[in-house]
C-alpha cells in the first residue's frame, strides 16, 4: 500500500488521503453521488431564497417609498391632512401625500371596458418610485402596461374614466343605494407606464400587476364633484429606525367631521342640538362616546325607522292604513326638542316594549277612513328589515298596542328628530321621493281632495307619526351598522360646542369609525415571506432525488469497502482494531463528501438558475405574466449554499 521510497505516513488522516488517491475510482463514484445530492439540496434552497427575495423586492417596488397609510371608508376633511403634515415636520415621515384610491372603470370608443385601480395624486413623484413618473398635465392620465394591453390603447388616445358615486348610507341597508352609479369624464392618455415602478402600484400585497390609472387629484375631484375628496394619506420615507405605522397611530387625531359626524342645530323652540352622521345611522362606536360626553348634560339617543304602512283593523272588520311614515324610538317622552303630551298637556308615559304612542293626526285619519281606534287597540307596522339579504330588501310586520295619543305640539311636531336623507327628506312631496328601496308612489294620497299624506308632509315634513320605546326600535331596526340615528342635547347645556366636539372625537377609536392605519410596507414584507418557506417546499419536491442519491451513496460506500477488502485485511492482520478501521473508512468517505459538497456549491446555483428560468417562462405563459418578475434569476444567498453543503 505504501511506496517504500515515498514519504512515510505518520497519521490516520494522512493514510486516508493516500488511500483515497489510490482508490480513486470508488472514491470518485462516491463523490459524484454526494455531488448530485448536494447540488439538488443547494439548488432547491437557492430557488427558495431567490423566490423569497424576488417576492420581497416586488412587494417593495409596488409601494415605492410608501411605508404606511391612513385609509378611510369615506372622504377625509382637509384639516386631518393639514394636522398630519404639520406634525410630520418634527419627527415624522419626509412626506405626507394625500391621494384618492378607488376602483374605477376605463372604456374606449371601441367598446372595450375594464376595471382598474385609480391613484389620484397631485405629485406622484413624491411617492418615491424609481424611475420617477413624468409630470402629469391637466385633463390627462397615465395607464400602466396591463391596462393598455387589456383595452388596446396607447399614448395619445382618449378614454372615458368612470368613478363610482359613493353612497354615504351602507349599501346593505334598505336606504343604501346598491345600483352601480358612476360619474365619468373623457381624458387623454399622456403615457403608458412600464410594468415597474409606479406602474406596479397596489395597496394589496399581491404578485400580479393589476390595471392602474394615475391622474391628478384635481381631475378626480372634478369627476366626483367633491372638493374634499381624499380617502388615503401616505406616509413616505420614514426616518431610519422609525415605524411609520406607529407614528401615524400616535399622531392620528381625527375631528368629529373626519368621522362624518356633525353636532348641529335640531330645533329653535326649544333650542337643541343633535349629533348625526351622513351615514344616517350612527356607528356602534358613537353611542358609548355620546353617552359619556352628552349623557351628563342631558343628551338622549333616538332611533328613527320608516314604516311602509301603519295599519289598524283587519280584513274581517275593515282596516285603515297610512303609507310611508316615520316612527321614532325614544327612551323618554321628554326630549331636548320637546315633550310628548296629551290634549290636556300632561306628559305621556314611555310606551312599554309592546306599546306605541300615535299622534292625533293619525287618530283623525284612521277615523276618516272609517276605522277609528282608541287606547288599547292594536296597529300593525310594516317595515323593511334593517339589513338586506343578497341585495334584496325583506319586509317584516310588528303588531303593537296603542298606549297613548300625542297632541300635535312639542315633540310630536318637531322636525329636528329625523336626520336628512337624500332623495327623501329633501323632497317637496312624498310622491316625489326617489328612495333606493321599492317605493310605490300610487299608495301616496297626493291628489286633492284625497291628499292627506301630501298635506301632512308639507306641514310637518318627516316628523314621526308614532313613537315607540328605544328598546323596541332597536329590536326592530337596529343592526350591525348601529342602534341610533341621532343624539339630542339641550343647546343651553353646551357652552362650548368646539370643546364638546373635541371630547366626542377623543372618546372614539379611529378604526371602528372607518379610519384605518395600514402599515403597508411591513405587511408587504410579511406577506412576501409566506406561510411556507419556499426552500423547504422545493426541497420536499426534490426529496425523491435526495433519497435516491443517499441510497446510492450508501451502496457505493459498501462497494468501496468490498472492493478493498484485501487492503483492509492487511491492516487488520498487522494489528489495526475494527474501531480504527472504521475511522479510516469514515475519513475516506468524508473526503468524497467534501468533494461532492464543493461540486454542489458550484453546480447548485446553475441548477437553481435553470429552474427559475423554466418556472418564470411557464408562469408568464400559463399563469400570470404580471408576476413573472418574482422568478428573476438572482445571486444565491450564501446561507442557502452553506446549508446545502452541510
Amino acid at each position: 500500500m505504501n511506496d517504500a521510497t515515498g514519504p512515510r505516513v505518520r497519521s490516520l488522516e494522512g493514510l486516508a488521503f493516500v488511500l483515497a488517491r489510490q482508490w480513486w475510482p470508488q472514491v470518485a463514484a462516491l463523490a459524484a453521488a454526494c455531488g448530485v445530492v448536494a447540488t439538488t439540496i443547494t439548488g432547491a434552497l437557492a430557488v427558495g431564497s431567490s423566490l423569497q427575495r424576488g417576492l420581497q423586492a416586488l412587494a417593495i417596488e409596488r409601494l415605492g417609498r410608501i411605508e404606511a397609510a391612513v385609509l378611510g371608508e369615506s372622504f377625509f376633511t382637509p384639516g386631518l391632512i393639514d394636522r398630519l403634515t404639520d406634525e410630520a415636520a418634527d419627527d415624522g415621515p419626509q412626506q405626507i401625500v394625500p391621494a384618492i384610491v378607488l376602483p374605477v372603470t376605463i372604456s374606449t370608443g371601441r367598446g372595450s371596458t375594464t376595471a382598474a385601480t385609480l391613484l389620484a395624486c397631485d405629485d406622484p413623484a413624491a411617492l418615491g418610485y424609481e424611475p420617477a413618473p413624468p409630470p402629469l398635465a391637466s385633463e390627462t392620465l397615465f395607464v400602466n402596461a396591463p391596462l393598455a394591453e387589456a383595452v388596446g390603447v396607447a399614448a395619445g388616445d382618449t378614454v372615458v374614466l368612470r368613478l363610482p358615486r359613493r353612497s354615504n348610507v351602507p349599501s346593505d341597508s334598505p336606504l343604501g343605494r346598491r345600483a352601480d352609479e358612476s360619474d365619468g369624464r373623457r381624458l387623454s392618455i399622456a403615457a403608458v407606464l412600464p410594468e415597474h415602478g409606479i406602474g406596479r402600484f397596489s395597496l394589496r400585497p399581491q404578485q400580479s400587476t393589476l390595471p392602474l390609472v394615475v391622474t391628478s387629484r384635481e381631475t378626480a375631484r372634478r369627476i366626483l364633484r367633491r372638493e374634499d375628496a381624499v380617502n388615503a394619506i401616505f406616509a413616505v420615507a420614514m426616518p431610519r429606525g422609525g415605524d411609520a405605522g406607529d407614528w401615524l397611530r400616535s399622531h392620528l387625531k381625527p375631528s368629529l367631521a373626519d368621522y362624518g359626524l356633525a353636532l348641529e342645530p335640531a330645533s329653535d323652540d326649544p333650542p337643541a342640538l343633535r349629533l348625526t352622521t351622513a351615514r344616517l345611522i350612527l356607528s356602534p362606536e358613537v353611542d358609548p362616546a355620546a353617552d359619556a360626553v352628552l349623557g351628563p348634560i342631558g343628551g338622549r339617543p333616538t332611533l328613527v325607522m320608516l314604516a311602509n304602512t301603519i295599519a289598524a283593523g283587519s280584513p274581517e272588520t275593515g282596516h285603515a292604513s297610512v303609507p310611508y311614515s316615520t316612527v321614532l324610538g325614544i327612551d323618554t317622552t321628554s326630549l331636548p326638542v320637546g315633550e310628548l303630551v296629551n290634549d290636556e298637556g300632561d306628559p305621556l308615559p314611555l310606551p312599554p316594549d309592546d306599546g306605541i304612542i300615535i299622534n292625533q293626526w293619525l287618530i283623525d285619519d284612521f277615523a276618516a277612513q272609517g276605522r277609528p281606534v282608541a287606547i288599547g287597540d292594536h296597529v300593525a307596522l310594516t317595515f323593511f328589515e334593517p339589513e338586506t339579504v343578497h341585495g334584496r330588501v325583506v319586509e317584516a310586520t310588528s303588531r303593537l298596542r296603542i298606549c297613548g295619543i300625542a297632541a300635535m305640539r312639542g315633540l310630536a311636531t318637531s322636525r329636528g328628530v329625523v336626520p336628512e336623507v337624500e332623495g327623501i327628506t329633501d323632497e317637496d312631496s312624498i310622491a316625489d321621493w326617489d328612495p333606493p328601496f321599492p317605493f310605490d308612489a300610487s299608495r301616496v294620497r297626493s291628489t286633492p281632495p284625497n291628499d292627506q299624506d301630501d298635506r301632512y308632509w308639507k306641514q310637518y315634513g318627516p316628523t314621526p307619526k308614532a313613537f315607540i320605546s328605544l328598546a323596541t326600535a332597536r329590536r326592530l331596526a337596529g343592526s350591525r351598522f348601529g342602534h341610533s340615528t341621532a343624539w339630542l342635547v339641550p343647546e343651553e347645556a353646551v357652552t362650548d360646542t368646539a370643546a364638546v366636539e373635541a371630547a366626542l372625537a377623543r372618546h372614539m377609536r379611529p378604526e371602528p369609525m372607518g379610519l384605518r392605519v395600514a402599515p403597508l410596507m411591513h405587511d408587504a414584507i410579511e406577506a412576501s415571506r409566506g406561510s411556507t418557506p419556499f426552500g423547504s417546499l422545493f426541497l420536499a419536491l426534490s426529496s425523491f432525488v435526495v433519497v435516491a442519491g443517499l441510497l446510492l451513496e450508501w451502496l457505493l460506500f459498501g462497494l468501496l469497502v468490498a472492493a478493498r477488502r484485501r487492503d483492509l485485511g492487511v491492516l487488520s492482520a498487522v494489528g489495526w482494531p475494527p474501531r480504527q478501521l472504521a475511522r479510516l473508512l469514515m475519513t475516506i468517505g468524508s473526503v468524497a463528501a467534501a468533494i461532492g459538497a464543493t461540486a454542489g456549491i458550484l453546480l447548485g446555483p446553475a441548477w437553481a438558475n435553470w429552474l427559475l428560468t423554466l418556472l418564470g417562462r411557464q408562469w408568464a405563459t400559463d399563469v400570470d405574466p404580471g408576476s413573472a418578475a418574482v422568478f428573476a434569476v438572482q445571486t444565491p444567498d450564501g446561507s442557502a449554499l452553506a446549508v446545502g453543503a452541510v
